[in-house]
């Protein structure tokens, strides 16, 4: 490191690399990131330095970047404001995980665990539609697909395998033969090594008053979407949690045809938390767990 004069800046001592440095990221922080065809502490490739050039141990890369070389290399680095991190270069797996030439790290330096970017739950006439879609998947083998009549107990009712485009379709045909005004969805993601995840959960409303109800989870919204052929009117939605307390009191008009209501369930709940809709002459309660 240099000073503004161009002499060197004594105060920054980087610690000995055993390789060529192919790529320098300073961070927001004032740390370094650092890649090249080079091993460093049992791992490979990538270190972190401190701003006066120590070696970072907090910085766990576990082995590294590995690949049909003997020697793999990260080629860019690119850092993000929030502290993540993405690499680039001559590598198919980092830290055990598979990756092929690209991948994006946490702050720790540890690659990303999958999470679900949408899944949904459609009714079809007399069949429900799940679709689903994912983000950072480096290692899953398939998914399960279960399903539950009261939101506590769940059956296996399929599989689906995993697929490169990380988008993904189930059909549960006759649904609605079932006997139960509701059905319950979450997905089993399992990777290849036995560990397994689970979904939120959607569900669908079977009723016999003129209106389906189904919902859309994202980490930090409810959707629910209501078809509705019997007449417009105001609802009352009601988000309480486990003890009943009341999170949030909306107010919405549903529509001739379909409506959808946006309900805000951010990081903040956790747990199990109701969703109730309350219409003039009817209403739902879905369970939700966070």
């Amino acid at each position: 490191r240099l000073n503004i004069d161009g002499t060197i800046d004594n105060t920054f001592t980087p610690a000995t690399i055993n390789g060529n440095v192919a790529t320098v990221s300073v961070l927001t922080d004032g740390k370094f990131l650092v890649g090249g065809p080079f091993t460093y502490n049992l791992g490979q490739s990538l270190i972190r330095l401190t701003a006066n050039g120590a070696y970072d141990n907090t910085y766990n890369v576990g082995t590294g970047a590995r690949g049909p070389l003997s020697i793999s290399t990260i080629n860019q680095l690119f850092g993000f404001a929030d502290g993540k991190v993405l690499i680039a270069g001559d590598f198919t797996s980092f830290n055990g995980v598979g990756k092929n030439r690209l991948a994006k790290l946490a702050v720790g330096g540890t690659t990303l665990p999958l999470s679900f970017a949408t899944f949904t739950a459609t009714l079809q006439q007399t069949n429900t539609l799940l679709t689903w879609a994912t983000a950072n998947e480096i290692n899953t083998d398939y998914f399960e697909i279960e399903r539950s009549d009261n939101g506590i107990s769940y059956d296996n009712i399929g599989k689906v395998n995993n697929s490169s485009t990380n988008k993904y379709a189930f059909t549960d045909f006759g649904a609605t033969a079932l006997k139960s005004s509701k059905i319950y969805y979450r997905l089993k993601q399992v990777d290849k090594d036995g560990k397994f995840s689970y979904s939120s959960v959607v569900s669908i409303a079977l009723q016999n008053n003129g209106r389906t109800i189904s919902m859309v989870n994202t980490a930090s919204n409810t959707t629910l979407v209501i078809s509705n052929n019997k007449k417009q009117e105001t609802v009352q939605v009601i988000v309480r949690d486990v003890a009943g307390k009341i999170l949030q009191n909306l107010q919405h008009t549903i529509v001739i045809g379909s409506s959808a209501i946006a309900v805000n369930t951010n990081t903040a709940y956790t747990g199990l938390y109701t969703i109730q809709i309350i219409g003039e002459e009817w209403q739902e309660t879905f369970k939700i767990i966070k």
